[in-house]
């Protein structure tokens, strides 16, 4: 049986070989034909157009694919650092020990859990809200549900967080 590459039709009464198949070119652009194998693609793309043709769109795209894949600088986030730590500041000044966003959300969750379920939750809840929401979720979750917990709770920082 002939070499995959090798693909034979017969024309006239005798055998012409016919076009390189796409896994032939890319074994040969990567070097991983035998040596005799990939002495013949080169003959065949000497004397073959079409082949030539699809071989250098072939290598452009693969060549595309690297220059794409190529690590890139990283951007700088020295100033969106500095941004966020003086935003935390800020906030920190504004609502000491997270009261206003905490009274704010007790607002908005106290419908479902009631005023004092709502206080009860919030309880848990650290000085600087860092946990505030993975504190309130589950147990939303648990009363109403994940759907209309997670609807609830995009309502909470949208009505109680953001606005702080």
């Amino acid at each position: 049986m002939p070499e995959p590459w090798k693909r034979y039709t017969s024309c006239c009464g005798r055998n012409h070989l016919i076009h390189l198949d796409i896994d032939t070119l890319i074994r040969y652009r990567n070097a991983r034909l035998p040596s005799d194998d990939a002495a013949a693609v080169e003959a065949h793309l000497a004397a073959c157009e079409t082949c030539r043709d699809v071989y250098r769109g072939l290598s452009r795209a693969v060549a595309d694919v690297c220059r794409e894949a190529a690590p890139q600088k990283p951007p700088e986030y020295g100033a969106l650092w500095a941004a966020m730590r003086h935003w935390e500041a800020d906030r920190s000044q504004a609502d000491p020990g997270g009261m206003v966003v905490k009274g704010r959300v007790a607002t908005a969750i106290g419908p479902f859990l009631g005023r004092e379920g709502a206080r009860l939750l919030l309880q848990r809840v650290s000085g600087d809200n860092r946990n505030l929401l993975s504190t309130i979720e589950p147990v939303l979750a648990d009363f109403l549900g994940t759907r209309a917990s997670s609807e609830l709770v995009n309502h909470v920082v949208d009505a109680a967080m953001m606005r702080a």
